[in-house]
């Protein structure tokens, strides 16, 4: 199960006075889209561990543009096609931008230790210097999550997988660790759309 939090979303825009970048399926044409996509929210401070032990904070991020996402390991619907998306964002950005860092943030924490997420990485092909898969305790993941990414996190009854629901999708995140745009992972040109927005990123200061 996954959803946005179109309401915490919402929010964020009133208070910025943004406008939302979603990736919308159409011809493919950029046409009309901002040169730099507008400031959405910011990042805060988070403690997490990557798939090979070590810690991972916001500060491994700072000055980077990056990509984030949200999986589990044992999902029984769209982790194993969003993060072969993911795969794909590896790929292409290797080409055009192999500044990128990519994220996958667990929603399964309990589980998800960081050797359970290295098998994962390696059966994805994850680039370890580029893509991270992080865990963290509960807390942090809904704080990061849900306060600063702006994407759902709903741990469900704690005891069926299926009703553990939470974002489908990709979230860009600025040198400055602010939230840049949104795109649905599983529409035709979200992954252009996110590659031109990271591109224009990188051109800032």
């Amino acid at each position: 199960m996954y959803l946005l939090s179109v309401g915490a979303i919402g929010m964020a825009l009133l208070t910025a006075g943004a406008l939302i970048l979603v990736a919308k399926p159409n011809s493919g044409s950029l046409t009309g889209r901002p040169e730099v996509p507008p400031v959405i929210a910011t990042v805060p401070a988070f403690a997490a561990t990557r798939q090979d032990g070590t810690a991972f904070t916001e500060h491994s991020l700072e000055g980077s543009v990056w990509v984030a996402n949200f999986v589990f390991t044992r999902c029984p619907n769209i982790c194993p096609t969003f993060t072969a998306k993911m795969a794909g964002v590896q790929a292409l950005s290797a080409r055009r931008l192999p500044s990128l860092q990519l994220v996958s943030f667990t929603v399964d924490p309990e589980h998800d230790t960081p050797q359970v997420l290295a098998d994962y990485a390696r059966k994805y092909q994850a680039e370890p210097e580029r893509w991270s898969f992080v865990t963290a305790p509960v807390e942090v993941l809904e704080q990061t999550i849900s306060k600063g990414l702006l994407q759902t996190l709903d741990r469900g009854d704690g005891k069926d997988l299926k009703t553990l629901a939470h974002s489908s999708y990709f979230v860009l995140v600025d040198k400055h660790l602010r939230v840049r745009g949104f795109y649905r992972f599983n529409e035709a040109t979200s992954v252009e759309y996110l590659m031109h927005d990271a591109e224009a990123l990188t051109r800032e200061p």
